[in-house]
């Protein structure tokens, strides 16, 4: 983030992490974006971290965004 990007690219960012590290980076994740909003998209095969991180869903293979659903908090 030190380069000032417009948007990040997450390609399944918690799949390798232990569940104590998962869970710090996944709300470091979120205060970050909280602090800092970017467009953001998140890969990942894990439902409840997309549900966790997102605020819209896209499955595949329906990958129509207006078909997608919106979370919201």
């Amino acid at each position: 983030l030190l380069s000032s990007p417009r948007y990040l690219l997450l390609d399944e960012p918690l799949s390798a992490l232990d569940s104590k590290t998962r869970s710090e980076v996944e709300q470091l994740i979120l205060n970050l974006l909280a602090k800092k909003p970017l467009p953001t998209l998140i890969v990942s095969h894990d439902e409840t971290e997309a549900k966790t991180l997102g605020t819209r869903i896209a499955k595949w293979p329906d990958t129509n965004i207006e078909k997608s659903r919106t979370l919201h908090f």
